[in-house]
């Protein structure tokens, strides 16, 4: 029996022309959802927490944590044009990264600290992505 201490399922839908994605992922408390879009109109979903750690979602291909592209410059992308999952991590001023790219989704967790890195894996590692029937 596994028991999620302190956590939040949530839940959400994301709706792009006729194709639907709907994600479920088990987030520790605390978090304020924010939802944007870039230049290139790729819409991304944030959960920020208040020590400035974040997880976050996009179904857009081309999406960088804010951090990579002040660090490696606007020509960094997780594009990956295969049906392979990709999963990178790393460490940027002290802070861990995650991202995964799998399918038509990237998503992950960057600036946590090493006392919740334990706490944000389980969170990517239980994030649930089902693709319904496409509409018509």
């Amino acid at each position: 029996m596994f028991i999620l201490s302190g956590c939040y399922n949530n839940k959400m839908i994301h709706s792009s022309g006729k194709n639907e994605i709907v994600y479920s992922l088990p987030l520790p408390r605390g978090f304020k959802r924010l939802e944007s879009a870039d230049y290139h109109g790729r819409k991304l979903v944030k959960f920020n927490y208040p020590d400035s750690s974040c997880v976050f979602i996009t179904d857009k291909n081309g999406y960088v944590a804010d951090f990579m592209s002040l660090k490696y410059g606007d020509g960094i992308y997780v594009f990956v044009a295969t049906e392979d999952t990709v999963n990178i991590n790393g460490l940027y001023k002290n802070k861990y990264w995650r991202e995964i790219k799998k399918n038509n989704v990237i998503y992950g967790y960057s600036n946590v600290s090493e006392d919740r890195r334990a706490e944000f894996d389980m969170v990517i590692n239980n994030m649930n992505i089902r693709y319904p029937e496409k509409k018509k």
